[in-house]
């Protein structure tokens, strides 16, 4: 996954949006030169990490997926799946691949 980029912002939006960015960047220096608050910071953000990384552990359970973006097991490997024809498959599927979009909607 990647960041997602607006490329057809109004000259308004543009405008807007760096506002938007200096703020933040002057905020970022106002944190940085503060010992306390950058170390309360990174405390916070290490318990959000830990929050994400269980939530995302959660979300692999309900996928069907052990660990870090392994596949479960089904146990089908090579044993007739859909889409075999005849014997010379070999075990594997013949069949071809579902589209992204139609995975997608199955979910």
């Amino acid at each position: 996954m990647g960041v997602i980029v607006a490329t057809a912002l109004s000259a308004d939006d543009k405008k807007w949006r760096a506002k938007d960015d200096a703020r933040t960047l002057a905020e970022a220096t106002v944190i940085g030169k503060d010992p306390e608050r950058l170390d309360a910071a990174k405390v916070a953000a290490t318990e959000m990490a830990d929050e994400q990384a269980e939530q995302a552990k959660a979300m692999r359970g309900v996928a069907g997926r052990k660990g870090r973006g392994a596949k479960k097991d089904t146990g089908t490997r090579g044993k007739g799946r859909s889409g075999d024809v005849g014997g010379d498959s070999g075990g594997r599927s013949t069949a071809q691949p579902a589209s992204d979009y139609t995975v997608f909607n199955r979910v």
